[in-house]
């Protein structure tokens, strides 16, 4: 089960992660390298975009999309699994929901989400770096303020970002399921207390209307006996 919630949080979402943060590292490059030029530091348009996918943009938007696309998946999957007792039955095998169902999400979440956001990094630089050139910041000046401005330390503190979000999204997720549960048990009692009344009532105009012929077929009979 560990390996289908790695595959379903982290592999699922690498792409969507990668579109993301590469879209906004080519606007980041779009924006900031004719301003840049204005000045004649054109030459730093690698270290601005680098440092912010790696220390911000990268984390953050990583955390969004797993958030958007697998945090949801995790309320809804248990929510429903609530509402179909399918976690009471588990308690009557002995065996702990928590454990089953908590533990392994968790677990997938904090291996794949930071793993997600270093290519989700890569991404995001090689976004700006396409969308520099177009801007007539040259591929070497590009490569070569990264080299001189960028440590290996701004991409490993950004990472370790995605540990706590990874936690996060997985708590919220298995917290809101309880709540998705029990909203959708209200919303499925209350249609039952306005759908089977309603049947009911269909039901009886029936019996009525089935019983009436009957007592008119009766009296037919015995009117032409």
């Amino acid at each position: 089960d560990l390996m289908e919630q790695m595959a379903s949080l982290g592999v699922n979402s690498v792409a969507i992660a990668l579109l993301t943060s590469s879209t906004s590292g080519a606007v980041l490059a779009l924006y900031f390298a004719p301003f840049l030029k204005q000045y004649g530091a054109e030459g730093f348009t690698g270290a601005v975009v680098a440092l912010a996918i790696a220390r911000e943009l990268g984390p953050v938007l990583t955390g969004v999309v797993v958030a958007a696309r697998a945090g949801s998946a995790i309320a809804a999957e248990l929510g429903t699994m609530k509402v179909t007792e399918q976690i009471d039955a588990l308690r009557a095998l002995a065996v702990s929901p928590i454990q089953y169902l908590v533990v392994p999400r968790i677990l997938a979440a904090v291996i794949m989400v930071p793993l997600v956001c270093a290519l989700a990094d890569a991404a995001g630089i090689f976004g700006g770096y396409l969308l520099s050139q177009s801007e007539g910041v040259l591929p070497v000046t590009y490569l070569n303020s990264m080299k001189q401005f960028i440590d290996p330390s701004d991409f490993s503190k950004g990472i370790l970002k995605t540990v706590v979000f990874g936690l996060i999204i997985t708590l919220v997720g298995t917290a809101a399921a309880d709540i998705t549960g029990i909203l959708a048990g209200a919303v499925i009692a209350g249609l039952g207390l306005y759908i089977l009344p309603a049947r009911r009532r269909k039901v009886q105009a029936r019996f009525r209307q089935e019983s009436e012929e009957l007592r008119q077929r009766l009296n037919g009979a015995m009117t032409d006996q």
